[in-house]
């Protein structure tokens, strides 16, 4: 009969895996969808505008009209819009292009090197090598984000070759050694799925909608200031005095304004529900990698008990709130553009049994750096134990009994 429960609970395990992705992927698509349907409208606004200034301005507007709903004028405006969102993302490129180690700078995360003689952080190298080889990819680098006592950890780059992860000292201070190895393989599944890069990648879309905005903004202002028209002998005698010159140019604006601030929300609510579900990936995965569903559920149990939770307080956390384990802030607006799910929502996808309250929480005692590696090591290779790879995912016999 156990065997049967094992069964079981690995094909819930697995669908929970699958219908993260099935749900990722909808969202990814509805997105794309979005932002096709954005340049078209996008371009409608244009053409409304200058049609609208158009029939201001000129007496006989008929041929510009025919010539802005155009082909060649379509193609031009989407044009602009692909060249906005191709800028964006070079910009982020030229940023990012460090991998991980720009973000843990932009956290002021501080490197773990092999030779530390701090106990605590030879234990989270010892750890962070232990689920590499359990995933069965290269070690990356290893930062501890310091001052932060919330129960943090994150993981960032491009690519496996230039991912870093990192921890916060609350994390090191109040995870055992088995929660920490669930929280590093829960990162590390942001990593083998790629879920930085995507991350990157919809962090280029909202730049590209924020640079929309921002040309909006710039050419209410900076037309009109560097425009010293008077009320006669200019644009066929239309512009009465300056107070209409500005009115032609906020509208003018408008289409630039509208389309940077409504797909930037529109984005960065699809963005957020993307994230969600990758987090339950993560978890699951996280499962899968360490075969140990109450180590990740003890490890967010603590974030719930903990005075400071999950916060960070570095000023670009809030901006970097995706690439963490947990939410790194708080916002109002948790409902629509949280980047992870709440955290009972969390802990009861991997523990049915969570009955929605925290205990209290203590920082755990000091350990040898070094004990259980061995055995972990040897399980990885052997297919049994806490750790492996993810051909061989038993459930512990405590969860199924």
């Amino acid at each position: 009969m156990l065997p049967i429960r094992k069964a079981t609970l690995l094909m819930t395990y697995f669908e929970r895996q699958a219908r993260a992705k099935r749900r990722s992927i909808l969202l990814i698509i509805v997105l794309v969808l979005f932002i096709i349907l954005l340049s078209l409208f996008f371009h409608l606004s244009i053409m409304g505008t200058v049609w609208l200034l158009s029939a201001m301005l000129w007496p006989d507007p008929s041929l510009l009209q025919q010539l802005i709903f155009s082909i060649p004028a379509m193609s031009i405006t989407l044009l602009f819009f692909t060249a906005v969102i191709g800028y964006a993302s070079y910009q982020q490129h030229l940023k990012l292009k460090r991998g991980g180690v720009a973000i843990a700078s932009a956290l002021g995360a501080k490197r773990i090197f092999p030779s530390t003689q701090i106990l605590s952080e030879q234990t989270l190298l010892n750890i962070v090598h232990e689920m590499a080889i359990a995933c069965g990819i290269q070690p990356p680098l290893v930062y501890v984000i310091p001052g932060e006592n919330g129960i943090n950890a994150f993981a960032a780059g491009s690519h496996i070759a230039n991912s870093v992860v990192g921890f916060t000292e609350g994390a090191i201070e109040y995870l055992s050694r088995e929660e920490i190895q669930a929280v590093a393989a829960h990162e590390f599944s942001h990593i083998l799925h790629g879920d930085s890069q995507l991350n990157m990648q919809l962090a280029t879309i909202l730049h590209g909608m924020d640079i929309l905005y921002s040309i909006g903004e710039g050419l209410r202002p900076s037309l009109v200031r560097s425009t010293d028209l008077s009320s006669e002998n200019h644009w066929n005698g239309k512009f009465e005095n300056k107070g209409d010159l500005e009115l032609y140019f906020h509208i003018l604006a408008f289409p630039f304004l509208a389309i940077g601030l409504f797909g930037h929300g529109v984005t960065h609510i699809i963005k957020a529900a993307i994230n969600r579900e990758r987090e339950y990936l993560a978890d699951s995965s996280a499962v899968q990698f360490t075969r140990n569903p109450i180590a990740i559920a003890a490890a967010l149990k603590k974030i719930g008990a903990s005075e400071n939770g999950s916060y960070v307080s570095s000023l670009a956390a809030s901006h970097l709130s995706h690439f963490f384990f947990a939410s790194s802030y708080r916002s109002v607006f948790d409902s629509f553009l949280a980047t992870h799910p709440p955290l009972e929502k969390r802990i009861l996808a991997v523990d049915p049994h969570f009955d929605g309250h925290f205990h209290p929480i203590s920082p755990v005692r000091e350990y040898d750096p070094f004990e259980g590696q061995v055995s972990a090591v040897t399980h990885v290779l052997t297919g049994s134990g806490k750790v492996g790879n993810s051909r061989h995912v038993p459930i512990i016999e405590e969860y199924i009994s």
